[in-house]
């Protein structure tokens, strides 16, 4: 395999090679790929235009380019189904430790056996409980390579083996399991985004300004993302000293958090329930609506005042 690039390097050759890649995405694919010119390049040109300028997110697991795909597929297709299937586990457990991917490996009745053998093999390494891929390059195509159906398998016993060990990230492998929309994982979800720290900056004039973000986990890991934008001088918006609860019952999630923003309130704890277990009938489905807030309709509040729901399942025509 060729000597990883530095980044001035890999900057330059992604400019060469793939049109409109931002420095944003290119850091990304420098340090998902250890910088190796090849994986880059492939996998530079593989992406989204909205992808490669930094407009939409990349995806969880980059996917590696066809020369290197069919290079790394025939080492691993040497191993057997279970420890293919295993690779898989520690493939998009990417962030948990050892004791997380043996937890969802028995909820999908797979032995430790064969981690061993894909130890054996050279694509892993097994050491301080954690389960690390030799190469970056070797995750992703242990994960591409397997069907749509088997990833979200993984992805569900990995939510339940983490969910009362780390429940953001039990909840992101729950919403990567999900085919069909689902209101009650948005909806945790948005009280996940909700809930972290945010990020303000002041520029000094109107105009167009490239904004990026590195963030880094507790493991070391880091992700850079940037953004073009416009900014100027905002018109003031008209002053609201007080609110007015709206009537929500029977709205979606999205509508009543509309529904409060434009009657100056804001959108307090939601209160989801478990999704009922029998079937709602043919060309039926369950979908969540509000049921109660915690506020009457008609009451007059502060501005901004926060508004409690409960959402409740209803049966509407699919």
């Amino acid at each position: 395999m060729l000597e990883g690039l530095d980044l001035k390097t890999a900057r330059l050759l992604l400019q060469r090679e793939v049109a409109n890649v931002s420095d944003g995405v290119c850091c990304t694919l420098h340090s998902a790929v250890r910088g190796n010119p090849l994986a880059m390049t492939e996998g530079g040109r593989l992406l989204e235009p909205r992808e490669r300028s930094g407009l939409a997110p990349l995806p969880n697991v980059l996917r590696p380019g066809p020369s290197i795909e069919h290079a790394f597929s025939r080492r691993i297709a040497r191993l057997s189904g279970p420890a293919r299937r295993a690779l898989l586990v520690a493939a998009a457990a990417e962030g948990s430790g050892a004791v997380e991917i043996s937890a969802a490996m028995r909820e999908l009745n797979l032995s430790l056996d064969g981690l061993d053998e894909a130890e054996q093999a050279g694509i892993v390494v097994l050491r301080e409980a954690q389960v690390e891929f030799a190469h970056p390059l070797l995750r992703a195509v242990c994960y591409h390579a397997a069907t749509a159906s088997e990833r979200r398998a993984v992805h569900r016993a990995l939510a339940t083996a983490l969910a009362d060990r780390a429940p953001t990230r039990s909840l992101l492998h729950l919403a990567a399991a999900t085919v069909d929309p689902d209101e009650r994982v948005a909806a945790a979800l948005a009280a996940v985004a909700t809930s972290g720290p945010s990020v303000s900056h002041a520029y000094s004039g109107p105009g167009t300004y490239t904004v990026s973000l590195t963030t880094t986990d507790s493991a070391g890991r880091s992700a850079f993302a940037s953004q073009s934008i416009t900014a100027g001088i905002p018109s003031k918006p008209p002053l609201i000293r007080h609110c007015v609860v709206p009537n929500l019952k029977g709205k979606s999630l999205a509508a009543a958090r509309a529904g409060l923003r434009t009657s100056g309130c804001a959108l307090g704890r939601v209160t989801t329930p478990k999704k009922p277990r029998r079937k709602p009938g043919r060309h039926r489905k369950w979908v969540l609506v509000v049921g109660r807030e915690a506020s009457r309709p008609g009451t007059v509040a502060p501005s901004g005042a926060r508004v409690a729901i409960k959402l409740v399942y209803k049966v509407v025509h699919a």
